[in-house]
């Protein structure tokens, strides 16, 4: 803060200088009122933008006077206050295909969908992601975006923040649970309060640690989810139906964790001892809870 008033010092006005001084020292209510007022000096405002507490940023974004370089650097935390910002229909009328006005629009949950939908076409990846994450976005554009794996992650990411994202939309972005280009998507869907138990079940048994454990705060978990992500853990004991379940997962990873249990029953680390996958072959022979017969077995399998 310091370093920043002398660099301030240097380039304005005495009087300049002391006003921006004067303001950033007042407390909340004057500083919200500065930002909020039209005849606010763009210096000052511009210090303002910069200011820890949001609701003042966000004063800033909606004040008609705030340069337009600072509404740029607001619009992606306050898109809202920006695109309602008296000032923003001029820019728009005078560059519509400028990215601030796109990116802006895009961001904002009171853009009309009509709008949304037209910016989704755009070829610039940015907008067409920001459109994704927009919750005011038509459900059946965000269908059709998730369905298309030619979409690209980040944009399917997006998709999965978006809390207006139904259950099914949410089931089509799931993908390979083990393909680690996926994990972003597959903790934004764990956090989800919409995503539904089926998938839930499926991310409790996620090979990522993070995600298994954000399961365990979502407010649709099941004492079986729980279970599930504590048994993969190592922290409880199931009965054997729950082991056998994990044991004959379609997913490797966790057939892996299942043969890392500490307590994991002497049929299911036979079992396990015959999977077609080396590396939980491998994860077998290391459990102290081998036996001899099965060791015989995983040499044969050249672990």
């Amino acid at each position: 803060m310091a370093y920043a008033l002398f660099i301030f010092s240097v380039y304005l006005s005495p009087i300049q200088f002391l006003l921006i001084l004067t303001v950033l020292n007042s407390n909340f209510d004057s500083k919200k009122q500065t930002a909020t007022e039209e005849d606010t000096p763009t210096d000052v405002l511009e210090e303002l933008s910069k200011d820890e507490d949001a609701a003042i940023r966000e004063a800033v974004a909606g004040n008609p006077n705030t340069p337009v370089e600072v509404l740029k650097n607001l619009s992606e935390e306050f898109p809202e206050a920006v695109t309602g910002n008296p000032v923003f229909d001029l820019l728009l009328l005078d560059n519509p295909d400028s990215e601030f006005i796109r990116l802006s629009l895009a961001r904002s949950s009171t853009t009309p969908q009509e709008t949304l939908v037209k910016l989704v076409e755009h070829r610039d990846r940015k907008v067409r992601i920001a459109v994704a994450a927009n919750v005011n976005t038509p459900l059946d554009l965000l269908e059709r975006l998730a369905s298309n794996p030619q979409e690209g992650i980040y944009l399917h990411e997006a998709i999965a923040s978006n809390k207006s994202a139904s259950p099914e939309i949410l089931d089509k972005l799931l993908g390979d649970i083990n393909e680690y280009s996926y994990f972003d998507i597959h903790r934004q869907m764990a956090k989800h309060p919409k995503t539904s138990a089926l998938t839930l079940e499926k991310l409790a048994s996620h090979r990522e640690q993070s995600i298994r454990l954000e399961v365990l705060k979502h407010p649709c978990f099941s004492p079986h989810m729980r279970e599930i992500v504590l048994c993969l853990e190592g922290k409880l004991t199931p009965d054997l139906s729950l082991f056998q379940k994990l044991a004959n997962s379609p997913n490797y990873y966790t057939r892996l964790l299942v043969s890392k249990h500490p307590n994991i029953a002497a049929e299911i680390l036979e079992q396990l001892a015959n999977d077609d996958n080396e590396y939980v072959r491998a994860k077998v022979a290391q459990n102290p809870r081998i036996l001899r017969k099965n060791l015989e077995k995983l040499a044969e399998h050249r672990v």
